[in-house]
């Protein structure tokens, strides 16, 4: 009988535990989110295969591009159905050809984040600044509503 209580103690302390870390890791997935990062090559194969998205690129090490991430982490919380993709211009070769070529601009702006939409692979919208949370909800709207 001793053994049995035994037993039952050290499971009971074991569940415990369980459902301890299985809290922590659900506590985790609700309060954070991941924005994708995309690289380059993986832009063109989405934007060749026709696909549905929204983009925004900058260079990590501008203060603007890390004020806009918390913006679109935000939005993501609330919205955990949309993806918005990030490429880092800094890890691009040859980031102004890029930019010009699939994204009808001239030069790379390193102060400003750019926000891009691409509809079946057409570049529908594009942003030169950052925007603001309402102002992101609203492209993400729309962008929701042409897809």
């Amino acid at each position: 009988m001793d053994k049995i209580k035994k037993i039952w103690k050290e499971l009971s302390v074991f569940g415990v535990v369980l459902v301890c870390i299985l809290g922590l890791y659900i506590y985790r997935l609700i309060v954070t989110v991941d924005i994708p990062t995309v690289s380059g090559d993986k832009v063109v194969s989405m934007i060749e295969n026709d696909k549905s998205f929204v983009l925004y690129t900058g260079k990590e090490s501008v203060a603007n591009t890390s004020v806009y991430a918390t913006t679109v982490e935000t939005y993501l919380k609330k919205n955990r159905s949309d993806k918005i993709y990030y490429l880092d211009t800094e890890k691009l070769d040859e980031a102004e050809a890029f930019v010009k070529k699939y994204f009808d601009e001239e030069g790379v702006d390193s102060t400003n984040p750019h926000t891009y939409v691409f509809i079946n692979g057409d570049l529908t919208t594009k942003y030169t600044s950052a925007l603001g949370y309402y102002d992101l909800d609203k492209l993400m709207n729309s962008f929701n509503e042409a897809k």
